[in-house]
């Protein structure tokens, strides 16, 4: 490190009281990081140093929710940095990635990270309810409008103190998870606390209802349970009772603790008036000691309004979809943008929701649902749907089970008691309740399964199942991931139910449509979150090295090619036998062959949609396109090894790079990168971390395309080289591994041409503008730059007006971009009467320098 980084580095670890082994571990960090990214003069960054101080404090053993080892707080360290926590995060993620520091530094973050969301979406809605019933100050009239105006409020108090007061409940009541519902469950009962026990001239004035009925009214305008609401309160009120006779908090009790049969009577007198000041004293020492005994950011930060919980203003307002964003976040998931979506060329969108329609139009404009409306909403669903379900197999699922083994239906609850022990036990804990769930969703998804399969294949599809004990397992974990995600349970994201289930990801993939398709009240968005859970199936876990799937792809690659099979698999049998194909077809009735057809349509129809985005971003012609599909296609078929342990977004990139590279349209692999970050899948590890070689060598995506990718795929790169006389590529593949085994060369025209254009994914006309099918659903605000899209039945005749002229005036755009092609006859006319491709990439350069020649002239004019 340069001297100037030494000597800020010494005196940080001093400020922090660091003991030689962290300080030790931090340089070597450094130093790392120093060679890989080659800093100049070896100046190191503060933010690099705070990450490095950070990942020595923690040790291989170190939990997700317990302190650093080197005994400081996550909050001293970001106090003494003078860092926000969001872009610690940023860093931080890059600088596990980059030195690769295992699992458990990525898992801490990640619990950290997902606990300051949570908690940061909490206080916004604690800050809101509070100005609804605490009083405005005296002043000059002017309402309080931020945090920062309530510090200095006389009332600032007991605002402070319902907080403390909440995230005091949160620690040490048993019984709260760490969900997003329990800890809002919790929040609102601390409100109706705080609003019965603060004194009277405190209170606002005016709202109809209360005190008299505040936790009712609480329950009504924030969508909650009613009933579970008070019984949350009753538990609070219970333990804050238990805490005051123990003396660990004041409060004037008597014998017994008064049933407050009048409403709005206090139920712990001098709680919040008389012994406040105590009270909040205790509350902050209590507060002191859990925090730095556990690897969390001090909490109590947003009653401060303290830099370190700031975020940019970007991440506080309403999020509205500009084309960009629309195109990564829903371009990619278009089985949900409508209910009749057709699957393109035979491939198969991830869990196809036939039964999921778009919304009714509203003529009032909506604000798009934010995360707390969506929990909200999925578990309202659940509470209603599991209000009558049964912990045990229903009677008319007993008939069912009965008629195929006398002994299945007790196999069933032996496996529920194995799995899901919790959901039998005596104690009322977050756990038990949400295995209870988990086992009440398991019951009535088998009902819906086996009942479905009876009727459509009659007595031998659904015995079959019954005694299969993958099925039952794989039905277990996809209601364990439905409840995981209703509840926001951070700790058991995906692929957790694979490992607590020891499933394989290809076995579960077999169920994950069934069991969509089988609930026709499931919400959109557990639906949208289960086609995310396949997609990660599809695209990385059934690809790991010990997947079922490897097992099976050398008999269902012996039937063909795998894109042939797929589209005889989607094809009716008739029209098959008459094509000559009968024998693959009659092999593809066996359920393990069918299955890895339906996965590589999946995966195909994935493919296609990623390459299209790719295509949109950097902006390369359907031609180009093609060639990389073919490439993909050609990998998964003739060399299926390069996906084994790998993810296959890193073929698509590899292939894009080297097709632009081999065709003339060179494309920088930092610039695929960039335009990979800004997909909704995308992940630091796909293009950093990539095993080379079966001896756990990793690399990133540059390393794989030279060492991997070429070598097996130079032959078919090669034979997209331009004709003789034409332009040369820049750029040529490395040379071939002749210890390498051939692969299998495809046939002439054999590849079937890519899917057209993903429905839903706004096209690209001109430089900024965006043109995507009219579609029925609700409107929503906009921010004044977005305002400038034009929406039919909505904007202004003029903004069309502007628009027109952008792209008449556009020189970037050649005459056929700024015509509209609404099918492929127009497209392939228009591709008639363009130039050859070595003289159209002249043509685009010449006015490429001409554009940024004017360009720089008017940037001079104006200066």
């Amino acid at each position: 490190m340069s001297t100037s980084s030494e000597k800020e580095y010494a005196a940080l670890c001093a400020q922090l009281n660091l003991d030689e082994r962290t300080r030790s571990r931090a340089q070597q960090y450094l130093q790392r990081l120093q060679k890989m990214t080659d800093a100049d003069g070896g100046k190191v960054s503060r933010s690099w140093i705070a990450c490095a101080l950070y990942a020595a404090s923690l040790d291989e053993g170190t939990e997700a929710d317990s302190a650093p080892a080197a005994g400081f707080s996550l909050s001293q360290l970001l106090r003494v940095t003078a860092i926000r926590l969001v872009d610690f995060f940023v860093g931080m993620s890059k600088f596990a990635v980059d030195l690769d520091l295992g699992s458990h530094v990525r898992d801490h973050l990640h619990a950290i990270k997902q606990r300051f969301v949570v908690t940061k979406i909490l206080y916004k809605k604690y800050e809101i309810l509070a100005s609804d019933f605490l009083a405005d100050p005296p002043s000059d009239g002017s309402p309080i409008a931020s945090p920062k105006v309530r510090q200095n409020s006389q009332h600032s108090s007991a605002f402070r103190l319902g907080w403390l007061l909440y995230l005091y409940a949160q620690e040490n009541m048993q019984g709260i998870g760490d969900d997003l519902v329990s800890r809002y469950d919790l929040l609102l009962a601390t409100v109706e606390l705080l609003v019965r026990h603060i004194p009277e001239e405190k209170r606002a004035e005016g709202v109809p209802g209360w005190p008299e009925n505040v936790l009712s009214e609480l329950a009504k305008s924030q969508s909650m349970d009613e009933r579970i609401l008070k019984d949350t309160s009753s538990k609070l009120y219970d333990f804050l009772e238990e805490q005051c006779r123990d003396g660990k908090l004041k409060a004037n009790l008597t014998s017994r603790r008064r049933a407050a049969s009048r409403p709005g009577e206090e139920v712990l007198p001098g709680l919040l008036n008389e012994h406040a000041i105590a009270n909040e004293r205790e509350l902050t020492n209590s507060y002191d000691l859990t925090y730095l005994l556990k690897s969390r950011i001090d909490e109590r930060l947003f009653l401060d309004n303290d830099f370190r919980v700031s975020t940019p203003q970007s991440l506080d307002v309403m999020e509205t979809r500009t084309p960009s964003k629309y195109q990564a976040r829903q371009g990619l998931q278009p089985a949900f943008a409508s209910s009749a979506m057709p699957s393109p060329s035979g491939f198969r969108s991830p869990t196809t929701s036939g039964s999921a329609k778009p919304r009714a139009s509203s003529l009032s404009p909506q604000p798009p649902a934010t995360p707390m409306t969506r929990a909200m909403e999925t578990v309202r669903w659940l509470r209603k749907t599991l209000a009558s379900a049964p912990t045990a197999p229903s009677d008319e699922l007993r008939e069912i089970l009965d008629a195929s083994h006398p002994d299945a239906a007790r196999r069933c609850e032996q496996r529920a008691i194995e799995f899901l022990p919790a959901a039998h036990a005596e104690e009322h804990t977050v756990e038990a309740l949400r295995h209870r769930q988990c086992l009440q969703l398991y019951y009535r998804a088998l009902h819906a399964l086996l009942a479905s399969e009876q009727r459509r294949r009659g007595t031998a599809g659904w015995k079959s199942l019954v005694g299969n004990e993958v099925f039952h397992r794989s039905i277990l974990a996809c209601s364990m991931e439905v409840i995981n995600f209703a509840f926001s349970m951070v700790q058991h994201t995906f692929p957790y139910v694979l490992q607590y289930f020891s499933l394989d990801a290809f076995d579960f993939f077999k169920v994950i449509e069934m069991f969509v398709r089988n609930e026709p009240t499931m919400p959109p968005a557990v639906k949208k979150h289960l086609c995310t859970v396949e997609e990660s199936v599809i695209e990385k876990y059934c690809w790991t090295g010990q997947s079922k799937l490897w097992e099976i792809l050398p008999e269902y690659r012996a039937l063909g090619r795998v894109y042939d099979t797929c589209r005889l698999s989607a094809a009716p049998s008739v029209q098959a036998a008459a094509a000559g194909d009968a024998a693959v077809v009659e092999a593809l009735k066996r359920p393990e062959l069918r299955s890895a057809a339906l996965l590589h349509r999946k995966l195909l129809f994935v493919i296609s949609v990623r390459i299209q985005d790719f295509g949109v971003r950097l902006k390369r012609d359907r031609t180009v396109l093609s060639k990389v599909w073919e490439t993909v296609l050609v990998a998964l078929d003739s060399a299926p090894e390069l996906a084994r342990n790998r993810h296959v977004d890193q073929l698509v990139m590899a292939a894009f790079f080297g097709v632009c590279a081999i065709v003339g349209r060179r494309v920088m692999f930092g610039e695929i990168i960039d335009a990979y970050k800004r997909q909704s899948q995308a992940s630091q590890d796909v293009y950093r971390r990539i095993p080379l070689d079966e001896e756990d060598s990793v690399g990133d995506i540059i390393a794989f395309y030279n060492k991997v990718f070429v070598p097996r795929l130079k032959s078919h790169l090669f034979s997209y080289r331009p004709a003789q006389g034409s332009s040369a590529p820049s750029s040529r593949p490395a040379a071939a591994d002749s210890s390498i085994p051939p692969q299998r060369a495809p046939a002439s025209g054999s590849v079937p041409p890519m899917p057209s254009e993903a429905p839903g994914s706004p096209k690209q006309y001109g430089e900024r503008v965006y043109v995507s099918p009219l579609r029925s659903r609700s409107r929503v605000f906009m921010t004044p730059r977005t305002k400038s899209l034009y929406a039919f039945g909505e904007s202004h005749a003029e903004t069309l007006g502007h628009i027109n002229s952008a792209l008449q005036n556009s020189p970037s755009a050649s005459s056929a971009a700024q015509r509209l092609r609404f099918d492929d006859e127009m497209e392939a006319a228009d591709a008639e009467a363009e130039a050859p491709p070595a003289t159209r990439g002249n043509e685009r350069r010449a006015r490429s320098r001409s554009t940024d020649s004017t360009s720089r002239k008017t940037r001079r004019t104006a200066e």
